[in-house]
């Protein structure tokens, strides 16, 4: 009787058993032989195979190990992120090296520039140094750009290859505007409001504007103190301050004013504090509290009296 030896599948004689000479009762070696070698052939079958020919058919010809199959476990939502990507080989290896990680790259979530715009950034590097206005020593690489412009330089606004900093933005607008801002303050239960800031090397005079400032008590009036040592103290000795005032109110006029004072009476005449009533509104104007000479004073203010009544002053 024909009887083959082997350890797999491969092993079994497809002629085998002979019907001619092979009797029945060899027929159990046979059945054991073929059971052993599906054992042999297929040891970690635990279980129902259901993949099918097609399926098993993928992996004809791969030699990966294992872990390299593993490492694509998941991988079909990520694939699926590319579904309609247009971008070439040659535009994907611009990525090739990049360091950036999923949360740096997905700012670029929703980017509205397109690639030439974006290009405006190829070459740049480092934008460094103080912000003074006079970051001469800066490092940047931009196209058309050779640097960052001086304070002096903004100023004369002729090197279209130069660019301004804020520092030096807002020097040329302090400059050149004829008027800059200096502070403002709120009046809140303020008893009284110090402005500081003043700069004889950069201003000659200065403008106070008032909105709808009432005060705490009725009929409070509105007093200027000047200061010599930048606020520490407020000159008001008796013959400090000359001033003088008019007014005009419905069907009245008037005018009030003192020679020798310990202040100056912006608003001589009692404003209201009604939440309903409109309160001091105007300006004041400083002229040379610099110079070595009486510092001017010219003011002009409507008020809202405690009786309701309005006036110029």
């Amino acid at each position: 009787m024909a009887l083959e030896t082997g350890s797999f599948l491969n092993d079994l004689v497809a002629t085998n058993p002979v019907h001619a000479t092979d009797t029945v009762s060899k027929g159990d070696d046979h059945i054991r032989l073929i059971k052993a070698l599906l054992l042999a052939t297929f040891p970690n079958l635990t279980a129902a195979m259901t993949a099918t020919a097609a399926e098993l058919n993928v992996l004809d010809g791969y030699t990966g190990s294992t872990a390299d199959l593993e490492a694509t476990s998941g991988l079909a939502t990520e694939l699926a992120l590319l579904a309609g990507l247009t971008a070439t080989a040659a535009e994907l290896n611009t990525l090739d090296g990049v360091t950036s990680t999923t949360d740096e790259l997905n700012i670029l979530d929703g980017l509205l520039a397109d690639v030439t715009e974006l290009n405006l950034l190829n070459g740049l590097t480092t934008l460094s140094g103080a912000n003074t206005g006079d970051e001469v020593a800066a490092s940047i690489t931009v196209a058309g750009v050779s640097g960052l412009a001086t304070t002096a330089e903004g100023d004369t606004g002729t090197d279209t290859a130069l660019v301004t900093t804020v520092a030096v933005a807002k020097s040329m607008i302090d400059t050149h505007s004829g008027l800059a801002f200096i502070s403002s303050q709120d009046a809140s239960t303020s008893a009284t409001l110090d402005f500081t800031g003043f700069d004889a090397t950069l201003y000659d005079s200065y403008l106070y504007t008032l909105s709808n400032i009432i005060p705490a008590t009725d009929t409070a009036v509105l007093q200027l103190l000047l200061s010599d040592d930048e606020g520490s103290t407020y000159e008001a000795d008796a013959a400090d301050y000359a001033w003088a005032a008019s007014r005009v109110g419905p069907g009245t006029t008037g005018g009030s004013g003192s020679a020798s004072d310990t202040k100056i009476s912006l608003c001589y005449t009692g404003i209201g504090n009604a939440a309903t009533e409109e309160g001091v509104s105007g300006s004041v104007e400083i002229y040379g509290p610099g110079l070595a000479k009486k510092t001017q004073v010219l003011f002009s203010l409507f008020v809202e009296d405690a009786a309701g009544a309005y006036h110029h002053l």
